[in-house]
């Protein structure tokens, strides 16, 4: 993640960036796209996927503008692990006139990700996975206290319990969503129970 207002990211910092993974990074670790990356430029896409394939590590994102428009429409990424967003930014990829589910089951056959989840706050969320899409309506939340956050709690988690847990997607994305609408009512947002497991 890159942090800085509107500081875009230069080619040469880029690569830099690359060069650590490439000397730090082991197979099967997992490289995390997350949150703003202004300076985008679709060659940076490029060779992040060249490295994780070559490097055999996991891409996962969740970002929003023009890094997720690259990887929501990159469909030979064999390295690209889950995919990770939120309703409003399914919808922004598309015509005004796609609905919801549509537009989940229209990104679906044209993504390559192996995993593709969309939040949609309190409302009816998807997961895909192995050819398969789940629907899951998080617990009502008695008083939101704050939801900030609670898109990165749900992409870490997912991260956790499938990659790191063995947990199937369907469960991870479950478990996911009650550990952020718990973080959405709680004035400590990391007070998370540990009942919370996906196991």
């Amino acid at each position: 993640t890159f942090l800085g207002k509107d500081v875009p990211v230069s080619e040469s910092a880029f690569k830099k960036a690359l060069l650590h993974i490439k000397k730090t990074a082991k197979p099967s670790d997992i490289v995390a796209v997350c949150g703003s990356f202004p300076g985008w430029k679709d060659s940076f896409g490029k060779l992040l996927l060249k490295l994780c394939e070559e490097k055999n590590l996991v891409l996962c994102a969740d970002t929003y503008g023009k890094p997720l428009n690259f990887f929501a429409f990159c469909n030979n990424a064999k390295g690209l692990g889950i995919l990770k967003m939120n309703k409003k930014e399914l919808l922004g990829l598309f015509d005004k006139k796609v609905a919801y589910k549509k537009a989940f089951e229209k990104l679906v056959n044209t993504n390559c990700a192996k995993i593709f989840a969309v939040t949609n706050g309190g409302e009816n969320s998807f997961i895909f996975e192995n050819g398969k899409i789940f629907e899951n309506t998080p617990k009502a939340v008695k008083k939101i206290v704050s939801a900030t956050g609670c898109g990165d709690i749900v992409f870490a988690s997912l991260i956790k319990f499938i990659y790191c847990d063995n947990v199937p997607a369907k469960k991870a994305f479950e478990t996911a969503q009650k550990i952020a609408s718990h973080s959405a009512q709680s004035p400590k947002a990391i007070d998370i129970p540990k009942k919370y497991s996906a196991k």
